[in-house]
């Protein structure tokens, strides 16, 4: 399963993420969390290939 946390800064995403990842693994689940890159070149080299998997990339 995929969880999503989207929202402005400040919103309480991080906080959230930590409740729920306690109550998971307090339920028998096993947890990763992960933080995706955004604002870099890497992470819009991600985006491009999630929007365009065909895409030729350098």
């Amino acid at each position: 399963m995929y969880i999503v946390f989207e929202g402005i800064d400040g919103a309480g995403k991080t906080t959230q993420i930590q409740m729920l990842k306690e109550w998971l693994e307090a339920n028998g689940f096993r947890v990763e969390t992960l933080v995706e890159p955004t604002n870099s070149e890497i992470g819009d080299l991600i985006h491009e290939i999630l929007r365009w998997p065909n895409a030729k990339t350098d």
